[in-house]
């Protein structure tokens, strides 16, 4: 794995906050910051994270790639940060934040080989490549005091490399087939993940750090994938989102290694790309649950959110945007249980296709 300086300026980066993840106790949320809920044109976001007081964000103009800084209300701050040139496509692009670092992950098309940056106020970007080509997806997982996991598709399958705190690359390891890149989340000393086969269906998958196999659970006996970029946890686990080859999306909680604390539920009406944003109490206790995505109907799609109790039961429904969307491209929580949404409206004033972001309050 080769490191190379990233011959770019980092100007306008913001001192970031540690991110949250899965763990045994509950965590307070930091303090809230007042919400307006709104809608901001932009470029393409394959990725936007929460960095501890507005948003970072990956935005694609053209084939070059940045890193932007949002304020919380999502204007930009500052001058972005240029990582790549060329750049291939959003599945080719992910993001995380923890510990006061951005990590961003992207391959370039010329080479197909995937770059991993370290980014934080204060210090030169560094940047590590991966020298196995990249097949398919890949996917940055934050690992709290411990750096950060890219899982990657190469042509052997799922691998994972571990990315220690430095920005350096560790040793690949193989990981169970099926591994959905896009559906993992570190967990205690391992990772919990989706797949899908064409077997076994959607399953639910407890890795070790070396992404062993610890525990399965089948979830959905109909193939299926994962359509998030990130499974939202609370102290108790990940809440995950899914969809199914047979058209079927659902909603269900789990625990530790082989435990499905709220069990598989399917969302009444369907819904394409789900994503999960679970909603805190002051002491960080979940209340609530909100499933994003769109709802397609005879003439077009819209942005929807369903909400479930911390039990899975149904709460309601609302829709989060008056005009027809044509696609989602990131759906980033906020410690609070609001969230921002990249997506793309069907037509705006003649121009198909054009990006915005939706600031969704809790």
């Amino acid at each position: 794995m080769a490191e190379r300086d990233l011959r770019a300026p980092l100007a306008g980066a913001l001192s970031l906050a540690l991110a949250g993840a899965c763990g045994p106790r509950h965590v307070a949320p930091p303090p809230r910051i007042a919400c307006v809920e709104g809608v901001r044109p932009g470029l393409r976001t394959p990725h936007v994270a929460w960095n501890g007081r507005g948003w970072s964000a990956l935005v694609i103009d053209g084939h070059r790639l940045f890193l932007r800084a949002l304020a919380a209300d999502g204007d930009a701050v500052g001058d972005p940060l240029l990582l790549s040139q060329d750049a291939r496509d959003l599945e080719g692009a992910s993001l995380v934040v923890s510990d006061g670092v951005e990590r961003a992950a992207f391959v370039e098309r010329s080479s197909g080989v995937v770059q991993v940056v370290r980014a934080s106020s204060g210090a030169e970007p560094r940047v590590a490549s991966l020298d196995t080509p990249l097949a398919g997806a890949l996917a940055l997982v934050a690992r709290p005091g411990r750096g950060a996991a890219l899982f990657v598709e190469t042509m052997r399958g799922v691998e994972l490399a571990t990315v220690a705190e430095d920005g350096d690359l560790g040793a690949r390891a193989a990981c169970p087939r099926g591994v959905l890149p896009g559906a993992v989340v570190a967990q205690d000393d391992g990772y919990v993940a989706l797949a899908a086969t064409s077997r076994e269906g959607v399953q639910a998958l407890w890795l070790d750090d070396r992404c062993r196999l610890r525990a399965r659970r089948v979830l959905s006996a109909s193939p299926g994938s994962a359509h998030v970029r990130a499974m939202a946890a609370d102290a108790a686990g990940p809440w995950v989102a899914y969809t199914d080859d047979a058209g079927a999306a659902w909603v269900a909680a789990l625990g530790a290694a082989g435990l499905v604390r709220v069990a598989p539920r399917r969302l009444d009406g369907g819904m394409e790309h789900p994503s999960v944003v679970v909603e805190p109490d002051a002491r960080g206790v979940t209340q609530a649950v909100r499933v994003l995505g769109l709802r397609r109907t005879e003439v077009d799609a819209r942005l929807v959110e369903l909400r479930y109790d911390a039990a899975g039961r149904y709460i309601g429904l609302r829709s989060l945007l008056p005009d027809p969307v044509s696609g989602v491209e990131a759906v980033a929580p906020s410690p609070w249980g609001g969230a921002v949404v990249a997506f793309r409206r069907t037509d705006v004033a003649g121009n198909a296709g054009y990006s915005f972001s939706l600031r969704v309050c809790p």
